[in-house]
């Protein structure tokens, strides 16, 4: 079984929307599971903004909402079907990634920003046994 060091990434997505309040940005490549929830601060958006997280290979919604003026302390949205709708059978855990992730912001309000901070591990996957 692969060592699980326990080692604990961070990366922050620094969102500014354009004129017309819009924001699409994407992380780094992030390589591990996502730790139980996505923290946003500095919220400078209209209160009407809709702000979206979804995994850019599978396009599975992780986090979405109409954002408020207070910080936001949200749980990952663990995936119960496949994309195109079908329950997941069996055991299905901790959401892992291999791949970026994808913020978006509409109706935000022009040049407001906020901060999203996302937090994997290095967790190894279930070996067989």
């Amino acid at each position: 079984m692969a060592k699980n060091d326990g080692q604990i990434y961070h990366e922050t997505i620094a969102v500014v929307t354009d004129a017309s309040g819009d924001f699409v940005a994407y992380s780094d490549k992030l390589n591990g599971k996502y730790l139980d929830r996505f923290y946003i601060d500095n919220i400078d958006l209209h209160a009407n903004a809709n702000l979206t997280i979804t995994d850019e290979d599978t396009g599975a919604v992780l986090f979405t909402e109409q954002t408020t003026v207070a910080d936001i302390n949200a749980p990952v949205r663990f995936q119960s079907t496949t994309t195109a709708g079908a329950a997941i059978s069996g055991a299905y855990g901790a959401w892992r990634t291999n791949g970026r992730i994808k913020v978006l912001v509409d109706t935000g309000g022009d040049s407001l920003t906020a901060n999203v901070h996302i937090f994997t591990t290095d967790d190894p996957p279930p070996q067989a046994v």
